[in-house]
């Protein structure tokens, strides 16, 4: 399960167990979401109905975590490669505001404005190292 996951408001998430054994993952922040065995090849789905930031848990296995952001405007998304490049495609012209969350946090955010088709270098985008560490605050 990815430790990051962000999803618009009221978006049914499918969760698929791509591992060799059963999960029951769970939140105890979602009402219906109770830990319910997924076997190996099987998914399950959960529909978040209101902003805000929810942890999901393993009752089988309690190193398995995450952390669902629920936003009420999401255009795109997008995970950053090993290289920590990320792309976004089909975004129409338009301003938005670029939001980079790792696990619970919100880490960076920077406006973007897309202006035509074609490919924009944001450059860097700055996060602090103490937001992206277990222990930052």
């Amino acid at each position: 399960m990815p430790s990051t996951i962000v999803v618009r408001e009221g978006q049914t998430l499918t969760i698929e167990n791509t591992d060799p054994f059963s999960h029951k993952l769970y939140s105890s922040e979602v009402e219906g979401f109770t830990p319910l065995q997924t076997a190996p090849g099987n998914s399950r789905s959960v529909k978040f109905p209101k902003a805000g930031v929810f942890s999901i848990r393993d009752a089988s296995h309690a190193f398995v975590r995450g952390t669902v952001h629920v936003l009420p405007d999401v255009s795109a998304h997008a995970e950053v490669s090993s290289s920590g490049r990320f792309r976004f495609a089909d975004v129409p012209n338009g301003s938005y505001t670029l939001k980079v969350f790792f696990r619970d946090r919100l880490v960076a955010s920077q406006p973007v404005q897309v202006d035509g088709p074609r490919e924009a270098n944001l450059g860097t985008v700055d996060a602090p190292a103490a937001k992206l560490s277990s222990t930052g605050n």
